[in-house]
């Protein structure tokens, strides 16, 4: 394997470190605010479940996100006959714009997606490195991506507010015991939650990967058998990773400063983005699980009382979602008109 494949893949796995970190207690967040299960215990259980689910769904074939971004982000004939330095240039520039984009918003304490800061990123390059036309617009990326920045948050507030109508009016005589049940449903759904997230995220990086294939810069011929899957161990391991060593204020912020979590809001909220994520699994659409879980939760503060929903922290979030994926697709333009014009001079 070359040092442009060395070096890509070291920012693959960069990349999913930052996911994890920033976004990987987003699927407990809600049971540990709503106490239903200690800390310590959620984030365990939340770290095995992220580590092996995304291997048993690549196991099982399940990579429909990692496919489709790899063969329908960009059109793959403009692949065809480009030299690697090009190649290189188009995947660095991409994953730098999108991890130096990251780390500014780190600094100001900014809301971020990483998934639309990627998306976004690898958009710009190609665009500068390929022309615009070379952007599957209307096959794949209008709708896919960016008609799902908005539908993802309308679709979540939805569905979560009419879950918490529907679920209130079920339960208004309910006994006590119904705490109980809702306690024991949360812990199943740190395990359904934390692997849907994971696999969603874990494909967004191993897309990037099979666009390296793509692009010719890896060679299946020339590499170990079953080297992917152990690409995937790694992704996997990365995420995992961020989760563990980050995440605090991701529960502070989804569990509290959003709208204040109890046992019932977190079982709604997690149903709610439940039939999300398996949808858009299944559909093969990359999505922010950050996004999706968090606009549920504004929909069912909203169904509960809607003045209870700070809806100042809630507006500084969905601003950020909305500006992440133009400036991440400028960051990736500007960083391959640096590093493939004006460094490596190419065409």
């Amino acid at each position: 394997m070359g040092t442009y494949a060395i070096v890509l893949l070291s920012l693959i796995f960069v990349f999913s470190f930052y996911m994890g970190y920033i976004d990987g207690s987003t699927a407990v967040a809600t049971t540990i605010a709503a106490r239903a299960v200690k800390p310590r215990t959620a984030t365990i259980i939340a770290a095995i479940t992220k580590f092996c689910v995304p291997i048993i769904a690549f196991w099982l074939g399940k990579i429909a996100v990692a496919a489709n971004m790899a063969e329908n982000l960009i059109d793959t004939r403009f692949f065809e006959g480009i030299s690697a330095d090009k190649a290189f240039a188009f995947l660095l520039a991409g994953l730098i714009g999108t991890l130096v984009w990251c780390g500014v918003v780190g600094i100001f304490k900014v809301p971020n997606s990483a998934t639309h800061s990627l998306l976004g990123g690898i958009i710009g390059a190609g665009i500068v490195a390929f022309g615009a036309s070379s952007i599957q617009w209307t096959e794949y990326v209008i709708v896919n991506i960016i008609l799902m920045v908005f539908l993802a948050p309308i679709i979540g507030l939805t569905l979560g507010f009419a879950f918490m109508k529907l679920f209130k009016y079920i339960a208004r005589y309910a006994s006590q015991s119904l705490s109980r049940i809702l306690r024991i449903i949360q812990r199943i759904n740190i395990v359904v939650l934390s692997g849907g997230f994971s696999s969603n995220n874990t494909q967004k990086s191993l897309g990037v990967f099979m666009m390296m294939s793509a692009l010719g810069l890896v060679s299946a011929d020339k590499l170990p058998n079953n080297f992917d899957f152990y690409i995937v161990i790694g992704i996997a391991g990365a995420l995992t990773l961020g989760m563990l060593l980050g995440g605090y204020q991701v529960i502070v912020t989804v569990g509290r400063k959003i709208f204040k979590v109890r046992d019932v809001h977190s079982v709604v909220s997690q149903l709610t983005t439940n039939i999300v994520m398996i949808t858009v699994n299944e559909l093969g659409i990359p999505v922010s699980t950050g996004q999706v879980m968090v606009s549920s939760i504004m929909g069912v503060g909203a169904a509960q009382r809607a003045n209870s929903v700070q809806w100042m922290t809630a507006g500084r979030i969905i601003a950020s979602w909305f500006l992440t994926l133009p400036v991440s697709c400028a960051f990736g333009a500007a960083f391959y008109l640096l590093i493939g014009k004006l460094i490596m001079g190419l065409p």
